[in-house]
């Protein structure tokens, strides 16, 4: 929920600050618009890395999922092996 709030709280800043900027263009310095870019940038690379922590997650609980399925089939296949052996033996 920090991180949220966190991005929130960084959003608002931006909208202050842009506000705070209404006024004529040719009045903006470099240096201004150069502030509001690197925070902006800031902004969407924390996104950025957000998502892609949240896909790897996702791929994690998938990649375990498929890990418990193929024991599960493995446990299976084991049990109709010890039935054909039974079987053969009878």
């Amino acid at each position: 929920m920090s991180e949220n709030s966190d991005k929130k709280k960084s959003l608002e800043a931006l909208r202050k600050k842009l506000k705070k900027m209404n006024r004529p263009e040719e009045e903006i310095t470099d240096s201004e618009i150069s502030v509001i870019e690197a925070e902006i940038e800031k902004v969407e690379e924390k996104e950025e890395e957000e998502k892609a922590e949240k896909e790897l997650g996702e791929k994690k609980k998938a990649g375990k999922t498929e890990e418990v399925e193929e024991a599960e089939k493995e446990i299976k296949d084991g049990e109709k092996e010890k039935k054909t052996e039974s079987d053969i033996n009878e």
